[in-house]
């Protein structure tokens, strides 16, 4: 499975300067990581990853993932945040 970063292990920018620290590319099936050391979840953790999720293509299967740094779960909103140690049940 390619992992595509920037050299570096700089995040992904696009030309409005929103940030992705991760993509994984599955041919039609891509996963966005955005990766937080925060260990509560903030409001300001989705930004990036809501930006992201609207701006690709609607024929590919999108999962986008706040990984945060936790050391469990926390009950969110939104189904996608996972503690950083759950991060190899999406790979």
């Amino acid at each position: 499975m390619p992992i595509t970063m920037a050299k570096s292990h700089q995040p992904i920018f696009d030309h409005q300067g929103h940030e992705l620290d991760c993509i994984i590319d599955q041919g039609q099936h891509i996963i966005g990581l955005e990766i937080k050391a925060g260990r509560t979840i903030q409001q300001d953790f989705f930004k990036n990853i809501t930006h992201w999720n609207n701006a690709l293509p609607t024929d590919q299967k999108v999962d986008n993932y706040i990984i945060y740094g936790a050391n469990k779960d926390q009950i969110s909103g939104y189904k996608n945040v996972l503690s950083w140690q759950l991060l190899s049940s999406i790979l």
